[in-house]
């Protein structure tokens, strides 16, 4: 039987409007994977690791942080996750799309749950962002009236220096199939600050694939994390204006894996402000 898991070639857009115009594209490439496939992929594929480390490697404890739960499968989390989000309905299939391990080293920017009915029928999708502080945030987008996922959410989570943490989120995602089209954008009111697009042409999850990938973008996953901070530097020449992760901790909510332990944060305000209230 054909796995249903497969890659996604994609260019990534990214345009600030304001206060400084500043654009740039990307390409890049994603595995879209069947969770219930893992095990497959590990004994079918000669590059592809499962928990375990190959030249391209799938680690579950990548994902979803939860140290209450870090025995669980990646399967168990999301859908204990979903629960906690108020998703009723019973998942039947989980796809992942995300960027892999190369040699041991990941970033995701973010990394989208794709969540099936036993009818195949698209629920919700599960947005996993994170930051380079190794924080994550989950937000969920359920599908609407037309079966389109779209739905825009306060941030409240320390992503980019150059955007505030009030701002929101305005989620577009279409489910995934021969073609991939994705966008977040970052709203301030009705004005858009940051529009964001990832588009892909699907392709075969195969050695030959991978190894095809893996020439062309090289060390992809590391190219990303130069890219921000390569355009970091240049929004900073620009003169944009920036917030500091310190400044409101107490505006970053419902945080994965926080970088700053509360008590941490309260005794840093406690010592920069004479007391906490």
């Amino acid at each position: 039987m054909p796995m249903s898991s497969c890659l996604y070639e994609c260019q990534i857009w990214h345009e600030r409007r304001l206060p400084r115009f500043h654009t740039f594209t990307a390409k890049h490439f994603m595995f879209y994977l069947d969770l219930d496939e893992l095990g497959s992929h590990k004994s079918q594929s000669r590059l592809l690791g499962v928990n375990q480390f190959n030249i391209f490697s799938i680690i579950e404890r990548d994902y979803l942080p939860d140290e209450s739960a870090r025995f669980q499968s990646l399967v168990d989390r999301v859908k204990s996750t979903l629960r906690k989000l108020g998703v009723e309905q019973e998942i039947k299939r989980i796809d992942l799309l995300t960027n892999a391990r190369i040699l041991g080293y990941v970033f995701n920017p973010v990394s989208f749950y794709f969540c099936f009915s036993e009818a195949k029928q698209l629920i919700c999708c599960l947005c996993e962002v994170g930051n380079t502080f190794g924080e994550k945030k989950v937000f969920l987008v359920e599908t609407d009236s037309d079966g389109l996922l779209r739905k825009r959410q306060k941030k409240l989570f320390y992503v980019s220096p150059f955007t505030d943490l009030n701002q929101d989120f305005d989620f577009r995602i279409i489910a995934p199939g021969e073609n991939l089209d994705i966008g977040v954008d970052t709203m301030d009111g009705g004005t858009a600050i940051v529009r964001a697009s990832l588009r892909g042409k699907r392709t075969a999850l195969t050695d030959g694939n991978l190894l095809r990938l893996l020439l062309r973008y090289s060390w992809a996953t590391v190219n990303i994390i130069a890219l921000i901070h390569f355009h970091a530097l240049l929004l900073w020449l620009k003169r944009v204006p920036f917030h500091r992760k310190e400044e409101s901790p107490e505006m970053q909510v419902d945080i994965l894996n926080p970088a700053t332990k509360p008590s941490k944060v309260a005794a840093s305000r406690s010592n920069k402000h004479g007391n906490v209230n």
